[in-house]
């Protein structure tokens, strides 16, 4: 992975502090949705998308089921 900007580091630091102070997650869940944050911003800088729109969302989407088995429904309906 590329290495991230300043202020980039700085970002996922802090959201990486609010996910620890909201207690929502197992702390061992944490670096799973760090990572998946950043791979996120890596790719909407890629694509030049700011992310913040359906758009960035949909395209990463695509983007990661050319690599990623898609779980469906684990409830099974």
């Amino acid at each position: 992975m590329q290495s991230l900007h300043k202020n980039e580091n700085l970002l996922f630091k802090d959201f990486q502090h609010f996910l620890v102070r909201s207690q929502q997650l197992p702390d061992k869940r944490i670096p799973f949705y760090l990572r998946w944050v950043s791979r996120f911003h890596e790719f909407c800088s890629r694509q030049h998308m700011d992310g913040m729109g359906k758009e960035a969302i949909a395209s990463y989407l695509q983007d990661l089921a050319k690599d990623h088995e898609d779980w469906g429904d684990e409830r099974g309906t």
